[in-house]
């Protein structure tokens, strides 16, 4: 989920503070236990080989909703609703298997796979790490963006891997199992009592498979304002962005602490823009569940502000996410602000913009994956 909001701005001007979507037409590898269990003949017409399997945890529970890669078929999937998947295999050959879940170790394993199906049994460890024993680090400028290096910060690498992973469950999620959702807007201009000088509400429909990518310094665009109304948006990130290579390579990362927000204790990591961007980006924190490994909350600021609009002193998006499917979660809430500087705000009366999207209505387009059985 996500769209970019508006919020009004004076004399008729307008900004977004929202996440990026395009609005839809009217780790290392932990120990893990993988069985061969059996191998049987395929029929003569069969032209393709079948890779079975079942993810399981160590005490045997079905993982299910695992994501399931193969390589080099370059297929990736879900286990479904009792930890099952099959991949047809074309050729013979050598096949890597890769199981990924929040919370667990992430798991390897190479196969090989002739005229015969064969099925698998992978077992998944927990994540095993203190998050109060991590180093918190200060980081205000990002001079040598990139991902946590697994050398030299390896719990922190293993740790940050878990908001990826959580970015790519709902990115398979949105492109194999497409979905339209329904968000309501709210927008208001407030005055310094935070009294309400002017509001408007109403409803967009998006589609999970029609997001924009992250492009560094490129977080401006348009889309649609109040009533659909088109207008300057400032794009900011979905959850996918989170697990996009290019999102990597234009930032730094750190992690901040164990921290309550809304009454909940998170574990906090920094996203910071990399210096060497002149034009507006965006820097943030995610807020992970510290025993799922869940994202719940996620903040985001648009960096460089006044290039964007004159008279701009900050934009800043604040989003909650809650579980749109098992184990896989999505933005529910979002809230943003725009604050224009003091010259602004003393002409005009309005304080900040704010606006307030919720998600209220979700139809998929294709049945979810509770049974993996391969097609008669």
């Amino acid at each position: 989920m996500g769209a970019p909001g508006v919020l009004p701005r004076p004399r008729g001007r307008c900004i977004s503070v929202g996440v990026r979507a395009a609005r839809c037409a009217p780790w290392v590898a932990g120990l893990a236990g993988v069985v061969v269990l059996a191998a049987g003949p395929l029929r003569a017409q069969d032209s393709a080989a079948a890779l079975r399997g079942s993810v399981v945890t160590t005490a045997g529970v079905p993982v299910a909703y695992a994501l399931v890669r193969v390589f080099p078929v370059s297929v990736e999937r879900f286990t479904d609703a009792r930890g099952a998947f099959t991949v047809r295999i074309l050729g013979a050959g050598p096949q890597r298997v890769e199981v990924r879940q929040v919370g667990y170790q992430p798991f390897d394993t190479t196969v090989t796979v002739g005229g015969a199906a064969v099925a698998l049994r992978l077992v998944l460890r927990p994540l095993d790490i203190r998050l109060d024993e991590l180093t918190v680090t200060a980081m205000d400028r990002c001079i040598a963006p990139g991902l946590p290096d697994l050398a030299s910060e390896p719990q922190l690498a293993v740790i940050f891997a878990q908001v990826r992973e959580n970015a790519r469950r709902y990115a398979l999620l949105a492109d194999s199992y497409p979905f339209r959702y329904a968000i309501a807007r709210t927008f208001a201009d407030l005055d310094d009592g935070a009294n309400v000088l002017w509001s408007v509400s109403d409803t967009l429909e998006y589609q999970s498979n029609t997001r924009v990518r992250y492009r560094p310094g490129d977080v401006v665009g348009w889309g649609p304002g109040p009533r659909g109304v088109r207008t300057r948006v400032v794009r900011l990130p979905s959850l996918p962005d989170f697990a996009d290579s290019a999102f990597h390579a234009n930032h730094c990362f750190a992690f901040l602490g164990l921290v309550t927000r809304e009454g909940r204790r998170v574990a906090r990591f920094a996203f910071r823009a990399a210096e060497a961007l002149r034009t507006p980006d965006i820097d943030g924190e995610v807020d992970l569940d510290p025993v799922t490994y869940q994202v719940r909350y996620a903040t985001v600021r648009l960096t460089r502000p006044s290039r964007v609009m004159p008279g701009l002193l900050s934009a800043t998006d604040s989003v909650t996410f809650g579980q749109l499917f098992r184990n896989i979660v999505t933005p529910t809430e979002v809230r943003g602000a725009v604050v224009p500087t003091l010259g602004l705000r003393l002409r005009s009366r309005v304080a900040r913009h704010v606006e307030s999207q919720a998600l209220f209505r979700v139809h998929f387009l294709r049945p979810l994956p509770t049974d993996s059985s391969p097609s008669p």
